[in-house]
């Protein structure tokens, strides 16, 4: 609570006892006159004025808001107002009880009371002692406290009864109490307060001083409405310090605005204490000065501080200026005249950004000092021109400074020399750039690689199962599985090489589902054992049963490792055994740590040479490449894959003798009892009979391997060598579907696709034949409109199903659905202020988003969601901010606003919002652009929240 709401609470409360006090003083007269008018008077004597008399008494007592009990002197019942039945909770009526037994009441009210044995000690002293009594309290166990008061009665020296007077005081008690620990709360805390807290009245005469103000409790206690040059004297104390405060509290009454200043102290031991103080105005309803609060703390380790920091900045490689609000300089370090040439003399005074910048960095600076005005912390790198025309980099931090009443009044700058660095990191984004170059030629070679080789092998090895199926001689087949077996090798070598760019790429991904270690073991051995065999070895594989049944992992990658590692050992074996075993080193609840070894009785490693095993591209002499060929990536890559998944890999190997490969795994424990395979799903191939398929592939041996392999299901082929052809084609044609290839002359596969969807065809399946598998591009294809991507080399499944599949689809639309929005033309007709129109064509396109957000509709709608949340509110400060002239805070809007226009593709804003933020002087083509801004982002928002139920 404030001082001021104190104030205010102390006398509502004093108002409301005061007026309680008056009424029962009030009261208590007027009752007092009647008892002695009535007292006065004898039946006998004044028979008409005694009746008159008790009328108005009884009268007076039922008016009354008090109890009234009335007996006389054998303490039969006289009279008994309603208020007190209602105090006591008596239900009889006030006349029935007249003439009855006083005490007998008791019985009825007893359990009221919170003492009931006191209650009845005093009562019974009281009457006996028959003299008044006025305001005894009686508490009630329900928490109410009543006032009693006893009025004996007397008729010429003769008791003749008495009479009580109950008043429900609950109310004021509590008044009272809560106004009295409401005072001793606050000064507690104003006692207990580590600052000096005066109060002093208009006269600048005292009024509280807390301890930490006086310590000494005498003085304290003296100083209360004397003033502070009586303190002085009594003190002892420099009467010139009287004089400052004097001065200080008269500019408080006259402004009514708080003042600030420090005062230093000389101590006895000849140490300087420093002390900031301030007085605060108390005004009343009238707005003027009612008092004034003094405050006063001890700053004198603060400044300390100062001096130390201040001479560490001193000595640091750090300039420090201190601007006033108009940017001339006012302070400025030595280094500061170092960094810039320039004497102390001939800065101070000067405008700081008209001294050292020029062009795009005095506009920036502007800007950023601007900031100050609104108590923004900036920091930000400038290119300024020192005193002897040298140009120079400082990272600049830009601090406002405030004064008392927490107005700006300055900007305190502190800037580092980053010319050096700024040399460097020019040096360094050079260096990038190359690197980044020679990275991309790295990939566009691994891309046309992939391509190039892919693409004839995928002719290769598809006419050769088409030759298999055909009558062969003995001869002929021997050749034919010597052609499979090369292309085979060839196509592992590429796999090897593109696995490897995945994982330098960063490109691969782990999945988290169940499988059986079991089962892959198995399956690895399956595969291989016709190799095994045809070189005479055994192999095998033995798996602990305490393994268990159900692990979560990526079964193709451990599958990868398997048939990597289980493959070498047979191509390094000549004799004897290849044997995979899985063993269970650790278990706990969850799961389990698992050890792998495959063993070979092979040619074995040297031993200097498993020290350089995993590297790339390394095999341990030239007569093993001859011999046994290979990329000398396979343990390079089985390495990554197994740090990957957290795994471990080790090697020990022996000349001659063999050699055993041990591998690490973690796998937690799955539950489920179904295995989470990927369902192969058995397409129904019929219906690609008699439809019309246009086949556009450059490779004639591709086209003929695709033409056999359809035309044996009954499609009709067209073939296509390039894009452009392919679009002239559907231009005079209808087809049933489109096998489309990436790389081709002329014109290439995506940018066909996007004129077929655009120009020609929405609905019609479209699928990419793309050699192109190096970093998962497939998000390329779907942007462009394709429905799905078949990757070379494939077999005749891996063509028919797809195919088969989307002709099951027919009329499904691959169109991407984030499309570019347009203005409807009811809402065009809306926009009748010139002033806001809004320029016909889409409000919004999400195709940068797209790319972005690699195609996932969650992402899209996720950034939505946040633009929609964020922009509106914004837009609507920066329009309150221009409507107020605050200029500023429009171009710091238009600063945060610029990335989100530009990443959803509002175009029509594009320029606009650059123009707002770097706005120098406010004219009216700003005021259009504002409301430009305003109205388009509305109708961006309707759209948005329209098309995709946001």
């Amino acid at each position: 609570m404030t001082t001021r709401e104190l104030q205010e609470q102390l006398e509502k409360e004093r108002a409301i006892l005061k007026a309680a006090k008056d009424r029962i003083a009030a009261q208590n007269k007027e009752l007092e006159e009647l008892r002695k008018k009535v007292a006065g008077n004898t039946r006998e004597d004044r028979p008409d004025e005694l009746a008159d008399a008790n009328i108005r008494f009884n009268e007076l007592i039922n008016s009354l808001n008090d109890g009234v009990f009335v007996v006389d002197e054998n303490r039969n019942i006289v009279i008994v107002n309603e208020v007190f039945c209602k105090l006591f909770g008596i239900k009889e009526k006030p006349a029935t009880l007249i003439g009855t037994y006083g005490p007998n009441l008791l019985d009825q009210t007893k359990h009221l009371f919170k003492d009931l044995d006191q209650y009845i000690a005093n009562g019974e002293k009281i009457v006996k002692d028959r003299k008044a009594v006025l305001h005894e309290e009686i508490q009630l166990i329900n928490g109410q406290i009543y006032s009693r008061d006893f009025i004996p009665i007397f008729k010429d020296g003769v008791f003749r009864g008495h009479l009580w007077r109950f008043t429900d005081i609950t109310r004021q008690k509590t008044i009272g109490d809560t106004f009295e620990a409401q005072k001793k709360f606050y000064e507690q805390v104003l006692n207990n307060i580590p600052a000096d807290i005066v109060v002093v009245d208009v006269e600048h005469r005292f009024v509280y001083v807390n301890p930490t103000a006086i310590v000494n409790p005498e003085t304290r206690k003296w100083i209360i409405g004397h003033t502070n040059e009586e303190y002085c004297i009594h003190t002892n104390k420099p009467m010139l310090l009287a004089e400052n405060r004097n001065r200080i509290f008269n500019e408080v009454k006259r402004t009514k605005r708080q003042q600030e200043w420090e005062e230093t102290f000389q101590l006895a031991d000849g140490n300087t204490r420093y002390q900031l103080r301030r007085m605060y105005p108390v005004l009343d309803e009238k707005s003027e000065v009612e008092m004034v609060i003094g405050y006063g703390v001890d700053i004198t380790e603060r400044k300390k501080i100062e001096e130390k920091y201040k001479g560490i900045i001193e000595n640091m490689n750090l300039g420090m200026i201190e601007l006033d609000k108009d940017e001339h300089i006012i302070y400025a370090n030595q280094r500061f005249c170092t960094m810039s040439g320039y004497e102390i003399q001939e800065l101070m005074g000067k405008t700081a950004t008209d001294l050292f910048l020029r062009g795009v960095s005095l506009k920036r600076t502007r800007d950023q000092l601007s900031k100050q005005r609104y108590g923004i912390h900036t920091n930000y790198e400038l290119a300024v021109q020192t005193k002897n025309g040298e140009n120079k980099w400082w990272l600049t931090s830009a601090t406002p400074l405030f004064n008392t009443d927490e107005t700006v009044v300055g900007t305190i700058s502190i800037h580092l020399d980053i010319t050096e660095q700024k040399k460097m990191e020019g040096q360094l984004k050079e260096a990038k750039q190359l690197a980044d170059r020679s990275s991309k030629s790295k990939d566009i070679f691994l891309t046309n690689m992939s391509h190039e080789i892919r693409t004839p092998l995928n002719a290769i090895m598809g006419l050769g199962k088409l030759l298999s199926k055909s009558e062969l001689n003995a001869q002929q087949k021997n050749y034919l599985q010597g052609i499979e077996s090369a292309s085979t090798n060839l196509l592992g070598i590429v796999n090897d090489l593109l696995d490897f760019s995945k994982i330098e790429a960063g490109k691969i991904t782990l999945e988290n589902i169940s499988f059986s270690l079991e089962t892959i073991a198995e399956q690895v051995v399956s595969i291989l054992t016709h190799k095994a065999e045809e070189k005479g070895l055994l192999l095998y594989q033995e798996t602990d049963k305490r393994i268990a049944p159900v692990l979560m992992g990526d079964p193709f990658r451990v599958n990868q490792v398997f048939m990597n590692m289980v493959s070498n050992a047979i191509k390094f074996t000549e004799k004897g055994t290849v044997c995979l075993k899985a063993f269970l080193l650790e278990e706990k609840e969850d799961w389990q740590k698992l050890l792998v070894i495959i063993e070979d009785t092979g040619v074995g490693i040297k031993e200097e040479y498993l020290n350089t095993i995993f590297d790339k591209f390394t095999q341990e002499d030239e007569t093993v490449v001859r011999k046994f060929g290979g990329t000398g990536l396979g343990m390079s890559i089985t390495k990554q894959l197994m740090e990957l998944m957290g795994g471990t890999i080790s090697v020990t190997s022996k000349k001659n003798v063999g050699t055993t490969i041990s591998l690490t795994f973690s796998f937690k424990k799955g539950t489920a009892k179904v295995f989470e395979k990927k369902r192969t799903v058995k397409t129904d191939t019929g219906n690609i009979s008699n439809k019309k398929i246009l086949l556009v592939e450059d490779n004639g041996l591709n086209r003929l391997l695709a033409y056999t392999i359809l035309t044996d299901y009954g499609a009709i082929i067209s073939e296509a060598e390039n894009g452009l052809q392919a679009i002239d084609m559907m231009r005079k044609d209808s087809y049933d579907m489109v096998l489309m290839d990436i790389q081709m002359p002329v014109m290439d596969g995506i940018q066909a696709t996007k004129i077929i969807r655009s120009e020609i065809n929405k609905s019609i399946p479209i699928l990419a034949l793309t050699a192109n598998a190096i970093k998962g591009k497939e998000h390329q294809f779907i942007e462009a409109g394709m429905n799905d991507f078949i990757f070379k080399p494939y077999n005749e499944m891996n063509l028919v199903n797809p195919i088969a599949k989307w002709l099951n689809k027919s009329g499904e639309a691959p169109a991407p659905k984030f499309e570019p929005a347009r203005v409807r033309e009811d809402e065009q007709a809306e926009l009748k202020n010139p002033a806001q129109e809004i320029p016909s064509g889409p409000l919004y396109d999400l195709s940068k988003l797209l790319v972005m957000g690699r195609n996932d509709e969650n992402f899209i709608k996720k950034m939505l969601n946040l633009f929609i949340g964020e922009t509106p509110p914004a837009v609507e400060k920066m329009v309150e901010a221009y409507k107020t002239g605050d200029y500023a805070t429009v171009k710091y809007y238009a600063h945060r606003m610029k990335p989100s226009i530009t990443n959803l593709g509002i175009n029509t804003l594009r320029d606009d919002i650059v123009k707002i933020e770097f706005m120098e002087d406010p004219d009216a083509e700003i005021e259009r652009l504002v409301n430009k801004l305003h109205k388009t982002i509305a109708l961006v928002v309707e759209q948005m929240t329209k098309e995709y139920g946001l």
